[in-house]
């Protein structure tokens, strides 16, 4: 690659770059988060260890512990 003098990027470029680069890899790992997760489902279900009964009661589960969060985080009255 040839350079030529007083052709550096400026600081905002480079931030600018890095922004757009975290934010793709990023998305990239959300993404990759939600294959695997329900990929891992999928071969849980498919092997019996989840049943309809069991991922009802986790479901449940999940309810109470986000009310309990939200009872927590509401001001006092």
């Amino acid at each position: 690659m040839v350079s030529v003098e007083g052709m550096e990027p400026s600081f905002g470029a480079l931030l600018t770059g890095l922004v757009i680069n975290l934010f793709w890899f990023a998305l990239v790992l959300v993404a990759v988060y939600f294959v695997v997760r329900a990929a891992v489902t999928s071969a849980l279900r498919r092997a019996g260890v989840i049943t309809p009964a069991s991922a009802a009661a986790l479901d449940r589960e999940d309810e109470a512990h986000r009310r309990a969060i939200d009872d927590e985080r509401r001001p006092e009255a």
